[in-house]
C-alpha cells in the first residue's frame, strides 16, 4: 500500500514568485517623495497688514498670493491623495497575495497546522513568505508617510483658508472706506 507524504515545507508556486516579483518591481518604480512640495509649503507665508487702506496695491498683491497659494496647495494635496491611492492599490495586491499564500501554506504544512498558538503560526508563515511580508510592511510605512504629509498640507490649507477669509473681510472694509470717501492710497 503506497504511503502519502506531505511536505513539511510547501513548494513555493511559480505564480507566487511571479506575483511577488511584479509587486516588488511596482514598489521600486514608485517614487513618493514630496520634499520639494513640502519646502514650497514652508515658503507659503502670509502676513496680514494692519492698515490695508494705506497701501491698496500691496494689499491686492497679498490677496493674489493667498489665492495662488490655495490653488497650488490644492493641486499638491490632490497629487498626494492620488499617490496614496496607488500605494493602497499595491497594499490590496500584497494583502491578496499574502492571504492566498497563507491559505496554501496552512492547507499543506502540517507543522504549522500543529501549532496551537496563532502567533507562532503567523511567525512561521512569515518565515516562509518573507518577501510579501516585507513588501506589506514597506507599503504600510509609505502610506503612513503619505498620510502625515497630507495632514501637514491640509493644516497649511486651513491656515491659508483663514488668511483668505481675513483678507476678504479686510477687502470689504477697504471698499467700504472708499465708498464713504476715505482716502485710499495705492501704495505707501
Amino acid at each position: 500500500m503506497p504511503t502519502l507524504t506531505i511536505l513539511s515545507k510547501p513548494v513555493t508556486s511559480e505564480l507566487y514568485i511571479q506575483n511577488v516579483t511584479e509587486l516588488v518591481e511596482a514598489i521600486k518604480a514608485r517614487s513618493y517623495s514630496f520634499a520639494d512640495e513640502m519646502d514650497e509649503l514652508g515658503e507659503m507665508k502670509i502676513f496680514l497688514d494692519e492698515h490695508p487702506q494705506e497701501a491698496l496695491a500691496e494689499f491686492n498683491l497679498q490677496y493674489a498670493h493667498v489665492q495662488g497659494y490655495l490653488s497650488r496647495l490644492t493641486d499638491i494635496i490632490i497629487r498626494m491623495y492620488r499617490e496614496k491611492g496607488e500605494w493602497q492599490r499595491m497594499m490590496h495586491e500584497a494583502n491578496t497575495l499574502y492571504r492566498k499564500e497563507r491559505q496554501r501554506i496552512l492547507a499543506s504544512d502540517i507543522t504549522i497546522k500543529a501549532l496551537r498558538n496563532k502567533e507562532l503560526q503567523e511567525a512561521n508563515l512569515h518565515e516562509q513568505i518573507p518577501e510579501v511580508v516585507d513588501a506589506k510592511e514597506y507599503i504600510e510605512n509609505v502610506i503612513d508617510d503619505l498620510e502625515l504629509l497630507i495632514k501637514i498640507a491640509e493644516e497649511k490649507k486651513q491656515d491659508l483658508d483663514r488668511a483668505n477669509v481675513n483678507l476678504s473681510r479686510q477687502q470689504k472694509i477697504v471698499e467700504g472706506l472708499a465708498g464713504i470717501g476715505y482716502p485710499i492710497q495705492s501704495n505707501r
